[in-house]
């Protein structure tokens, strides 16, 4: 498994994007936008991306994308993950 870097160790967009995604596949039960952003940025903190627009952006093209690819399922806000695992 790799390692997902979290805090100021989180300093490329790459590193972000990772943290946004292991976040999103490790979620258990329904979430919304709002709850997953929180946990991403409590992950963030002492990071530039703390807070920030590119983080919020980041987040919803991850769940876009997952969704189209059938990994998370979104109804009336509330997004579950709803992998097969085989």
């Amino acid at each position: 498994m790799a390692h997902v870097k979290i805090g100021r160790d989180v300093k490329t967009s790459g590193d972000m994007q990772n943290l946004v995604t292991s976040i999103l596949l490790r979620s258990e039960g329904k979430f919304t936008l709002e709850e997953v952003l929180t946990v991403i940025n409590w992950n963030l903190a002492g990071s530039s991306y703390h807070k920030s627009e590119e983080t919020e952006e980041c987040l919803k093209n991850t769940l876009s994308i997952l969704e189209r690819d059938g990994t998370i399922r979104q109804k009336n806000g509330l997004y579950e993950v709803g992998m097969l695992l085989i």
